[in-house]
């Protein structure tokens, strides 16, 4: 006894029991005591140490308490018992169920014919808090058989012979009765019903329903606490070879425990978990849904289709492929699964695992030393040694704050002969050989081998362990905990939204109802054409605004002024009145604003003459026009101020010029006075990426930069966009950064599962300081390097480069590394990283490159220069040299380097260079305009008048006015003799009086020879060409 390891284990975590006398220590001081009394004799003193030595070493613990389960049939519903003899088996997997009765009788049945006067109870003997009953009941139901006595099969007796026909009891329906759910700190008296379902399932046979009263005089749970329940599910193989698929009689599929690293012996440690079998092959679309419990399968009785052995737990086909871990950097390819014509080998099976406190703590402590995973192994019964396919799972998601429940969709390949003095982790699968068949590798090239395995808790591994009796208030309220973890119904309350989120939404539906109400009004100009169908359009709306009006009352009104009696009540519905009327006026007028101005021109052209002049004026900042930008930027504002439109794209212009101040005063608006970004949340993550930038420029913030960014990213992506991937995607990133793998793991599992949403199209924007710059376009070979691609488009497209640098980074070893130098360069360049010892680079395979990545080249190192020396000779060569390539033309990414050539150009007055560079313009609205307009000036100074006047009126039709253009007409027609156009284009250069006239054009001007000019004006129309 002493020598039994599981009778050590006990002894080590026993408690002290009152009910078994004296504790251990007890035990040792009285047997210590127990020799017999010698005085004087050394020899007997010596002998009587030794004994109690002995005997005191011994351990007897004191025996655990011994619970009787009695179980009673009350009520049994079976009719074919009328016509037949009928038995039920009750039958436990390892502890002896005894039936009560006055003789000795082996014989734990229930007899139909003897059932309403026997009425038989049967009982278990379970001992109190033995963790090894624990284990036993946690995967071993009752099973309950149910046998028909039937007369041997005609075809094999002689038909002469039928009254020696023997009755041969034949098992026809199976069920079985959960006893776990019995383990509590509390005596239990149930009464529990049971179905008994045919093993055939296509015969005709009527279901068993058994009524049972199950108690116990004593709790069987005394000391030790249940704390968690694990379940872990596999349903098919996928994507199998037909070998294995058309040969899966004994196929078996194991889980156990491996060690990440080899031990001392060169091997890898295992530890046995459990193992599933009876795999059958179906049409994906075709199988059963629900799981069965994998201990109740019975080959003596093939049980395998009878609901008997199913459980609660359920499982949606159309969502077989959703929502899953997949292994990492495999493409799964689940859209290349047609469920309804491929098959699978389908096991849909479960096990369970219950863990007292001390095992819940144990398990959160190997998985935080995160030393194992488990491997998934499938082979033949027949030939365990051979190991067919396996694959891995990492576990470190359940180290996740809150999560119970993650399915892993687990690749599967042949098993690869490894060195044993090598970690399988230096290895790749591609150079090792492997020992399953060549067919395999060229039947399944295009396809991905995979199981989907799922791991549940019913409560999160890193919460403390608690009583699950307690934190599922099952004391009260009876419920069957143990028999799923699917659906939770915890007590804890769940954290609502705040109340002034919730109340700032009310509002915004009672402004949307309102503001639709004013646009259908000025529509269909319903005031002017009084009938019946506006009477009743006008009632409904006074129903949707009540209803949106009583919200407003219970979340605002009522709480800044409470309320007591109806007279005080009447005084609140004034103020509300009041309030709610001069909020009305306020958005009539905001919405007069806009009809008028969608009379003259249409919203989606509106928008895109604002984005077209903005981006000419932030195309001729970054040129060094920093004046006649600025100018522009004020035309802008005076022209667009009043809609929110405009005020979200000068925001996000702040945002990415690391304007900070001014992007907060938008974000201090009232939400009323900003622009709703379609759906993505935009706003929310500018102002995510505004305060990161604010934390890392703040000397008091730099410290909590990574916690308030991981904070306020974790609440976007959980709360404001969870199906939205690129939040998900940052998440990764920074948890990757810090090596933190259960927030790698839960990231990588959102964003994977939302990835078809990453595919979205910001429209209607304009174009950011990285898409001005460069635009560059990596080769991306693998899907992965596609998606963390898209999303850093989408980010630099917006202007947070700070975050799409943390994406790119994600990628950039697997690119070439010219591809990674111009990225990289390009964003150090965006975040003003660029130092004044920075060295450009050129490489040796620059020549055999493609004249793309040249052009491209030429254009970084040219930007590099320019941002260190705006006026000098270094970027000019570089942008230069873009002209020499030939497929570089009218490519719009490198637009921004020919303009700053051709107008340096210009100053050093190599007009011919010049007029060279401005043909490279692409046909882009803004880099059409400026370089028409750096033509004509060329052409001017060219004295080829005819010609620059073309271009400077080509100018004048892209709606943006430009003082300094109308000016150099009115120069040109001067020179002309077109006195009278002359006049007319400069009184259109000063139709705005407080913009000053180039001062090159005024030197022009002064030129002019007086004598030379005629003093005749032709009045008639002029034509302008």
């Amino acid at each position: 006894m002493a020598g039994s390891p599981m009778k050590d284990k006990f002894t080590k975590n026993l408690p002290y029991n009152e009910n078994n006398g004296s504790s251990e220590r007890g035990l040792r001081v009285s047997f210590a005591n127990c020799g017999p009394e010698v005085k004087g004799n050394e020899e007997a003193k010596q002998a009587a140490e030794k004994l109690g030595a002995i005997v005191g070493a011994l351990v007897f613990p004191p025996k655990p308490a011994r619970v009787f389960l009695y179980i009673q049939p009350q009520n049994i519903k079976y009719e074919r018992a009328k016509s037949i003899s009928v038995s039920i088996s009750l039958e436990h997997e390892i502890n002896t169920l005894t039936k009560l009765t006055d003789f000795y009788k082996e014989d734990n049945e229930i007899h139909m014919d003897t059932f309403w006067e026997e009425k038989p109870t049967f009982t278990l003997t379970i001992k109190q808090d033995d963790l090894a009953d624990i284990e036993k009941f946690t995967e071993s139901p009752m099973k309950l058989i149910l046998y028909e006595n039937v007369l041997s099969d005609p075809n094999e007796v002689d038909f002469a012979d039928t009254k020696e026909k023997v009755p041969v009891k034949k098992a026809t329906a199976y069920g079985h009765v959960d006893l776990i759910e019995f383990f509590e700190k509390k005596r239990s008296h149930t009464s529990v019903e049971t179905f008994l379902y045919p093993l055939d399932v296509s015969w005709a046979s009527d279901s068993c329903k058994i009524t049972w009263k199950i108690y116990t005089l004593m709790p069987i749970m005394r000391e030790v606490r249940l704390s968690n329940v694990i379940f872990i599910g596999l349903t098919s193989l996928f994507n199998i070879e037909d070998s294995i698929l058309d040969n899966c009689d004994d196929l078996v599929a194991k889980l156990s425990f491996q060690s990440r690293d080899l031990n001392e012996r060169g091997t890898y440690e295992k530890i046995f978990i459990c193992k599933y079998t009876v795999f059958t092959k179906q049409i994906i679309s075709e199988q059963n849904t629900f799981y069965k419990w994998e201990k109740l399968k019975d080959p003596e009785i093939e049980n395998y289709a009878s609901l008997g052995i199913y459980s609660g737990i359920k499982f949606s086909i159309g969502n077989l492929f959703t929502n899953l871990l997949r292994t990492e950097n495999v493409d799964f390819n689940f859209e290349g699964i047609d469920i309804d014509q491929d098959y699978a080998l389908v096991c849909n099976s479960t096990h369970r695992f219950i863990l007292t406190d001390k095992w819940h703590i144990d398990l959160e402590k190997h998985l935080a030393c995160d030393k194992y995973e488990i491997i998934v192994e499938i082979y033949k019964e027949s030939d365990p040694e051979a190991i067919l396919l396996q694959g891995f799972i990492d576990l470190s998601i359940f180290m996740y704050p809150g999560v119970i429940n993650c399915s892993f969709a687990v690749e599967l390949k042949p098993p690869m002969r490894a060195s044993l003095t090598m970690s399988r982790y230096s290895k790749s699968w591609g150079n090792q050989k492997s020992v399953y068949s060549e067919n395999y590798l060229d039947g399944i090239v295009k396809k991905t081998t995979f199981t989907v395995i799922s791991v549940c808790t019913k409560l999160p591994i890193t919460e403390p362990a608690e009583d699950l009796n307690e934190t599922y208030n099952n004391y009260k309220v009876q419920c069957d905990i143990f028999k799923d973890c699917w659906k939770r119904e915890v007590k804890k309350k769940t954290v609502s939204l705040s109340e002034e989120r919730t109340c700032e939404e009310k509002y915004k539906s009672f402004d949307d109802q309102i503001l639709r109400l004013i646009r259908h009004m000025a529509e269909n100009n319903t005031l002017s054409r009084p009938d019946n169908n506006n009477k009743s359009f006008f009632c409904t709306q006074i129903t949707n605004i009540v209803n949106r009006i009583l919200p407003l009352i219970a979340c605002d009104f009522n709480v800044r002024y409470p309320t007591k009696t109806n007279a005080e009540f009447v005084d609140l519905m004034t103020i509300v009145f009041r309030e709610l009327t001069k909020r009305c006026s306020g958005l009539v007028q905001e919405a007069l604003k806009d009809l008028l101005f969608r009379d003259t021109i249409a919203g989606n052209d509106m928008q895109s003459l604002l984005i077209r002049e903005m981006d000419f004026a932030k195309l001729l900042y970054h040129m060094g026009n920093k004046e006649m930008s600025q100018y522009l930027f004020d035309m802008l504002d005076k022209k667009y101020n009043r809609y929110a439109l405009y005020r979200f794209y000068v925001f996000l212009y702040n945002v990415e010029m690391e304007n900070f101040e001014l992007a907060r005063q938008y974000l201090n608006r009232p939400w009323q006075e900003r622009y709703e970004d379609g759906g993505i949340s935009v706003t929310n993550l500018c102002e995510i990426y505004l305060d990161y930038m604010e934390d890392i420029n703040s000397v008091d913030g730099e410290n909590n930069a990574a916690e308030n960014l991981l904070n306020a990213l974790t609440h976007y992506c959980e709360e404001v966009q969870p199906k939205i991937p690129i939040g998900w995607m940052i998440l990764y990133c920074i948890y990757k950064k810090h090596d933190y793998r259960p927030g790698m793991s839960y990231a990588r599992w959102k964003y994977e599962n939302v990835m078809e949403n990453l595919f979205f199209k910001i429209e209607y924007i304009p174009k950011s300081r990285w898409q001005i710059f460069n635009n560059f376009q990596p080769k991306l070979g693998t899907e992965r390097q596609t998606y963390f691609w898209k999303a850093c488009e989408a980010l630099l497209q917006l202007g947070l480069y700070h975050f799409a640098w943390l994406l790119f980074e994600e990628i950039a070893d697997e690119l070439e590394e010219v591809e990674r130098y111009i990225l990289n360069t390009s964003f150090k360049l965006a975040v003003n990283l660029i130092k004044s010892k920075f060295i450009t680079r050129s490489f040796s395979s620059a020549a055999k490159s493609s004249d793309e990545l040249k052009a491209f080249m030429c254009l970084v190192n040219g930007n590099i220069e320019y941002y260190r020396q705006p006026n000098g000779s270094a970027a000019m060569s570089h942008y230069g040299a873009i002209l020499d390539i030939k497929n570089a033309r009218r490519d719009s990414r490198f637009q921004l380097g020919i303009l700053r050539y051709a107008y340096r150009m210009l100053e050093e007055k190599e007009f011919d260079e010049a007029l060279e560079a401005f043909q490279f313009a692409s046909t882009s609205d803004a880099d059409e305009l400026i370089a028409n307009i750096g033509k004509a000036k060329a052409l001017y100074f060219l004295n080829h008048l005819e010609e620059a006047e073309l271009y400077f009126a080509e100018a004048t039709r892209f709606t943006i006015y430009l003082p300094n253009t109308w000016a150099y007409l009115a120069l040109i027609n001067l020179r002309l003799g077109e006195n009278y156009k002359a006049l007319l284009c400069w009184e259109y250069a000063h139709l705005e009086p407080d913009v000053l006239i180039h001062e090159e054009i005024l030197n022009e001007l002064a030129n002019v020879d007086i004598e030379d000019i005629s003093l005749y004006i032709d009045t008639k129309e002029p034509h302008f060409s």
